[in-house]
């Protein structure tokens, strides 16, 4: 025969199927299941080191605001290093961005490091007044893409502020424009250049400890733009807020955990809950005899379950 048959088995392409989410209220892994990921370092660490790397993985995905999270350390019969993470609610993209990368931030100016995320910062803002899209470069269209940039401030230690002042003082301006200084500061995050600011003549010697971050997102569309935008600021003002992880972490394997409990533990939650509020009304009207009193406080008590779960889907 001119044809030859070769079975491969079974290979994983990268898909995932989840049902689409009705709510943006985050259930914990009971209910919504999530994802199982399997990490080991890249070197062997001894068990408070280990300790250390849990500590500040768990500190990371608490800051970027994920729920149910289980961080614990694991074995295999021939004594290799491992780590379990269990989200809830997580995608394998956000998984791989914030637990394998090691998260090492460094600005750099002339070739000189100023400071480095974690160490050298002692305030990351995440709050709308001084963090968001940047209102003086907002959103750009360029042939069929769009880009937002974002900006958020941070401030850096004293020493750091030197530094800067230190190097800066010896970086003389730039010839085409003496607004700024001839070399920029550059962002690098894990080694890979993310961004360059151009540093206003002003601070040329200069120990601020207030610097202004910004970067960028793009999209098809003008809110696909923005909301990676806001994605990638949330990333790095994560990484510059809980600083570098001290070791690198390979992802051995992704799995999706189901929810144990699912839509019938809910639908039987959500009648539970009815069936005491009716109770409630039925109480409230035997004390009083009156359904003028008893209504009213019964809707009361339904409107502020209802403000409560709309808080949460608000906060996500």
């Amino acid at each position: 025969p001119k044809t030859q048959k070769i079975s491969k088995g079974v290979e994983d392409l990268g898909f995932r199927v989840v049902n689409a989410p009705k709510t943006n209220i985050r259930k914990g892994l009971d209910l919504q299941g999530g994802t199982r990921v399997l990490l080991q370092p890249a070197e062997e660490l001894f068990n408070e080191d280990l300790d250390t790397l849990i500590s500040m993985m768990a500190q990371r995905l608490n800051v970027y605001g994920l729920s149910d999270l289980i961080i614990r350390d694991a074995s295999d019969l021939s004594g290799n290093q491992y780590i379990l993470v269990e989200i809830a609610g997580a995608t394998e993209e956000e998984i791989r961005t914030l637990v394998s990368s090691q998260g090492k931030f460094e600005a750099v100016i002339a070739n000189q490091t100023v400071f480095i995320g974690g160490k050298d910062i002692k305030f990351v803002c995440r709050s709308a007044d001084c963090a968001g899209i940047d209102p003086q470069y907002g959103c750009q269209v360029s042939g069929a893409e769009n880009t937002c940039r974002f900006r958020f401030s941070i401030t850096i230690t004293p020493e750091a502020a030197q530094r800067q002042a230190d190097i800066t003082s010896l970086v003389p301006l730039a010839v085409d424009d003496t607004r700024y200084l001839s070399a920029p500061l550059e962002l690098y995050l894990d080694d890979v250049k993310v961004d360059e600011l151009s540093i206003g003549s002003d601070l040329q010697g200069s120990p601020t400890t207030e610097i202004m971050i910004s970067g960028s997102g793009n999209g098809l569309s003008r809110q696909e733009a923005v909301l990676n935008a806001m994605e990638n600021m949330k990333n790095l003002q994560t990484v510059l807020y809980t600083g570098a992880l001290p070791v690198k972490l390979n992802v051995v394997k992704i799995d999706s955990i189901s929810p144990l409990l699912g839509e019938s533990f809910l639908m039987n939650a959500m009648l539970a809950g009815a069936v005491a509020l009716f109770a409630v009304m039925i109480s409230v009207f035997l004390f009083y005899r009156r359904l003028v009193i008893a209504l009213p406080m019964v809707v009361i008590s339904a409107a502020e379950i209802i403000i409560m779960f709309g808080f949460a889907a608000l906060i996500g």
